[in-house]
């Protein structure tokens, strides 16, 4: 009788979810799309940061960011190792009918990642000076580097945070909702960060909290899945360590 009852959720699943009833190609096609629209506004961002810093702050500007790149490679393994990681994990579950398992895994990932970057920033932060001296910054470009460091330090949870929703909505068959919760922080950190160098004259700082602000922002598809339509609905029980 148990397993009768498994087979009809299973079934029920499969007749509700388009990533297991639908075509593969036009699945291919639909959510590779929206990711590429939201990754091209990610794109722009990046290059026209690096415009408004080599023309609103110069060469000391451009130097620093070269510098700090280090960091968003490092960023960039942790979005994958927990967005990706994640994610699929939740996608095994729901391949299984295991709602409840798939919820626990966002969950868990959702705090582990958080507190795990909150931890690393804190380490780098100790031991900033030593580190950018390793990474090649002279005394001339000391103190703007230390500045970005620091803001991207204390975003940086919140960005990697913000990934793991992201593809924790592609998941639970939302891939427009994630597509728009890249664009529209881009067009919102690029406005931000124009009227920062050029008009607020903030400096360097404005660059790497525009740059947070592309991807934190996202963060905000957790009350979008929490109040919508969604298989990811947190109880506080999914937040317990597994």
């Amino acid at each position: 009788m148990k397993s009768e009852g498994m087979a009809e959720v299973e079934t029920d699943f499969a007749e509700e979810s388009e990533l297991r009833s639908k075509s593969i190609t036009k699945l291919f096609w639909k959510y590779s799309l929206f990711a590429l629209a939201g990754l091209s506004f990610q794109i722009i961002q990046t290059f026209l940061d690096g415009v408004f810093v080599g023309n609103g702050i110069g060469p000391d500007g451009l130097a620093v960011i070269s510098i700090t790149s280090v960091l968003w490679q490092v960023a960039i393994g942790l979005f994958g190792l927990f967005g990706i990681g994640g994610s699929t994990l939740a996608a095994i579950k729901l391949g299984n009918g295991d709602k409840e398992g798939a919820r626990e895994v966002y969950g868990n990932i959702m705090i582990f990642s958080f507190v795990f970057t909150t931890i690393l920033s804190f380490i780098i932060f100790l031991n900033l000076d030593k580190i950018l001296v390793f990474m090649g910054a002279t005394t001339d470009i000391m103190t703007a580097s230390r500045t970005y460091f620091i803001v991207f330090l204390a975003g940086l949870p919140f960005c990697v945070s913000s990934t793991v929703v992201y593809y924790i909505t592609r998941v639970d068959e939302k891939p427009f909702a994630a597509s728009i919760a890249y664009i529209a922080p881009a067009i919102i950190a690029i406005i931000i960060e124009y009227f920062m160098i050029f008009k607020m004259d903030i400096g360097i700082g404005a660059s790497a909290f525009a740059m947070e602000l592309g991807m934190g922002l996202a963060i905000f598809l957790v009350v979008y899945l929490q109040y919508g339509n969604s298989l990811f609905k947190l109880k506080l029980r999914d937040f317990m360590f597994n």
